[in-house]
C-alpha cells in the first residue's frame, strides 16, 4: 500500500465520511405577541408574552410547506429599554420586571440580558412567560429576529431564518414617539411593543 492511500485512509478514519449539505437556507415569519394590550398597567400587573412557531412552516423564498423540526437551538432575546433613557447607554431594563416560565424558559444571560427558548411540543414551538412588573415607567420591548437556527446541532444542514413580528394590533409605539418623535425604524416599529407601568 503506498504512502498516499495509507495517508488517506487515516484523513477519512479522522474526519468521518459526511454527505455535503445540499439543502438550501430557509425563510420564515413568525409571529409573537403581548397581553394584555392595554397600553398603561400597574405596578404588580403581569404582562404576558406568547409565541407559537409551527413546525409545519412556508418559506418566504420559495412557497413551500417545510417540516423544520428537531430544532437544537430555538431561542432568542428580548430587549427590554427604558424609554426615558433611550440615547443612555445604560437604558437596559429587565431589572424592571419579575419573570416567570408556562411554556418554554426565560432566564438572564452572564450579561444580565433576556433570553428566552421554546418548549417543543408534537406540532410547534411554543413560548408563554410572565413578565410581573416591578417598576414605574415608559419601555419598549423588542425581539430581534432569529437566525441560524439549524435542525440538529451537529448536522449544521440547512439553517432556518426566522423573522419575528410583533402581532399586536395597537403596540403603543405613540409612548416612544412622543418623547423622541418619529424615529423609530420600520424593522423596529414591525418587532416592538410599549407600555406605561404607573
Amino acid at each position: 500500500m503506498n504512502k498516499f492511500f495509507k495517508l488517506l485512509c487515516i484523513i477519512v478514519v479522522i474526519n468521518g465520511c459526511h454527505k455535503p449539505c445540499n439543502e438550501p437556507d430557509y425563510n420564515f415569519t413568525v409571529f409573537e405577541s403581548f397581553s394584555s394590550e392595554r397600553d398603561s398597567m400597574n405596578i404588580g400587573d403581569t404582562l404576558y408574552l406568547n409565541c407559537e412557531i409551527p413546525k409545519m412552516e412556508k418559506d418566504i423564498n420559495t412557497g413551500q410547506v417545510i417540516n423544520f423540526s428537531n430544532l437544537g437551538n430555538l431561542g432568542d432575546n428580548l430587549i427590554i429599554s427604558d424609554i426615558s433613557k433611550f440615547h443612555d447607554a445604560k437604558r437596559e431594563a429587565a431589572d424592571s420586571f419579575s419573570y416567570f416560565n408556562i411554556y418554554g424558559k426565560i432566564y438572564s444571560d452572564n450579561n444580565g440580558a433576556k433570553q428566552f427558548q421554546f418548549m417543543e411540543t408534537d406540532s410547534s414551538y411554543r413560548l408563554k412567560v410572565g413578565l410581573i412588573l416591578l417598576k414605574a415607567g415608559l419601555y419598549i420591548f423588542t425581539i430581534p429576529d432569529a437566525t441560524g437556527i439549524y435542525r440538529n446541532v451537529h448536522v449544521k444542514c440547512g439553517v432556518g431564518n426566522y423573522a419575528v413580528l410583533n402581532s399586536n394590533v395597537n403596540k403603543h409605539l405613540y409612548l416612544f414617539e412622543d418623547l423622541w418623535g418619529p424615529i423609530i425604524s420600520t424593522y423596529d416599529r414591525n418587532r416592538s411593543y410599549c407600555i406605561k407601568v404607573k
